[in-house]
C-alpha cells in the first residue's frame, strides 16, 4: 500500500557534509558557518544601507513598499544568517531535527532575503535611469 509520505533514500556511501562535520571537523564546520552568516547579513545589510544612507544615495522619497520590502529583507537575512549559525552548532548527528528545522529556516530567509532584495532593486535594473548614481560601477 503506498504511503503518502516522502521518504529520502540515503545512500550510506555518500557522505554529507553535516554528517562529516558532525565527527571530525565540527570545530572547523562552525566556524565556517559563522563566518559564512555573518558575511551575509553583512552584504543584505550593505546593499540596503547604500540606497537609503544620504551619505551614498540617499533615496528620501522611495515608495514606501519599497521601503517595507527592503525592512522585510534585512530581517529574513538576519533570520538565515542566525539560522546558519546554529545550523553548524545543531548538526545531524546530535540533533536531527533540530537541524532540519534550521535548514528550512535558512533556506527560507535566504529566499525571501534574496526576493525581496531583488524587488525593491528592480526599478535600477530595468526601469527608466532615476538615479544615475547607482549605475556608476
Amino acid at each position: 500500500m503506498p504511503s503518502s509520505r516522502w521518504r529520502i533514500l540515503v545512500s550510506p556511501d555518500v557522505p554529507f557534509v553535516s554528517d562529516i562535520a558532525a565527527q571530525t571537523f565540527r570545530p572547523v564546520f562552525i566556524a565556517g558557518a559563522t563566518t559564512t552568516g555573518i558575511c551575509f547579513f553583512g552584504t543584505v545589510f550593505a546593499v540596503h544601507h547604500v540606497r537609503y544612507f544620504p551619505e551614498f544615495y540617499g533615496i528620501t522619497d522611495d515608495a514606501r513598499w519599497r521601503q517595507s520590502l527592503s525592512l522585510v529583507a534585512l530581517i529574513t537575512g538576519l533570520v538565515a544568517a542566525v539560522s546558519l549559525i546554529l545550523l553548524g552548532i545543531f548538526d545531524t548527528y546530535y540533533a536531527h531535527v533540530m537541524h532540519l528545522n534550521l535548514l528550512m529556516e535558512t533556506f527560507a530567509g535566504l529566499s525571501v532575503s534574496a526576493l525581496t532584495t531583488t524587488i525593491v532593486w528592480w526599478d535600477q535594473v530595468c526601469g527608466i535611469e532615476v538615479f544615475v548614481g547607482l549605475r556608476k560601477w
